[in-house]
C-alpha cells in the first residue's frame, strides 16, 4: 500500500519533468534557437530513412562531425559488445556500422517529442515475424540540425529472433 502511495505522488512528478522543455540555448550568433516541429519531424523522417534504405549522404549529413557518439545496450547485447559502453564511438563509426546491417522492411514512428534540443522518437521496427518497438533520444545540434548523441534501446529479444540469433 505504501508503494502505490509513493507512486501516486512521484509519477506525475516524472511525468511533468518528461514534459517540461529546458531553457532556449544560445547559438553561436547570440540568437536564441528552438527545433520547430518542421524541424524535429524533418530528422526523424532522415534517421528513419537511414533504417529502411541506409544512405552514407544521408548519414553524413545528419549527423555532427566532431563529438558523434551512439550509445545502445540493446545494440551491444546484440553485437556482443559490452553492456554500458559506447556503441558507435564517431560518425565515421556508426556509417561503418550501420551501413553494413540489413535494410529494415519498413519502420514507424508511433510516437514522437521534442524541446529545444532534445528529440524523443518511439518507433516500430517492422521486422518479420515480430516486429520490435524501440525508442530513441536525440541531443541536436540546432543551428546545424544534426544530432550529436544518439540513446537507442529497443526490444533486442524479438529482434535476436528475427535475425536468426539464439539467445
Amino acid at each position: 500500500m505504501k508503494l502505490c502511495s509513493v507512486l501516486a505522488v512521484l509519477l506525475p512528478l516524472a511525468f511533468g519533468l518528461v514534459k517540461a522543455a529546458p531553457s532556449p540555448q544560445g547559438t553561436s550568433s547570440g540568437t536564441t534557437t528552438c527545433l520547430t516541429d518542421s524541424d524535429a519531424s524533418d530528422i526523424i523522417a532522415r534517421f528513419s530513412s537511414l533504417l529502411t534504405d541506409f544512405n552514407e549522404t544521408v548519414a553524413d549529413n545528419l549527423l555532427v562531425d566532431d563529438g558523434f557518439t551512439d550509445t545502445s545496450d540493446s545494440v551491444n547485447f546484440l553485437a556482443g559488445q559490452p553492456l554500458g559502453s559506447v556503441t558507435f564511438p564517431s560518425k565515421q563509426a556508426f556509417i561503418q556500422g550501420a551501413g553494413s546491417q540489413a535494410n529494415l522492411p519498413s519502420v514507424d514512428t508511433l510516437n514522437s517529442w521534442h524541446t529545444c534540443d532534445i528529440i524523443v522518437w518511439r518507433f516500430r521496427a517492422n521486422l518479420t515475424p515480430n516486429p520490435s518497438v524501440g525508442i530513441d533520444v536525440w541531443e541536436v545540434d540546432v543551428d546545424k540540425k544534426q544530432i550529436k548523441t544518439i540513446y537507442a534501446e529497443f526490444n533486442s529479444a524479438t529482434w535476436a529472433q528475427d535475425i536468426g540469433v539464439a539467445c
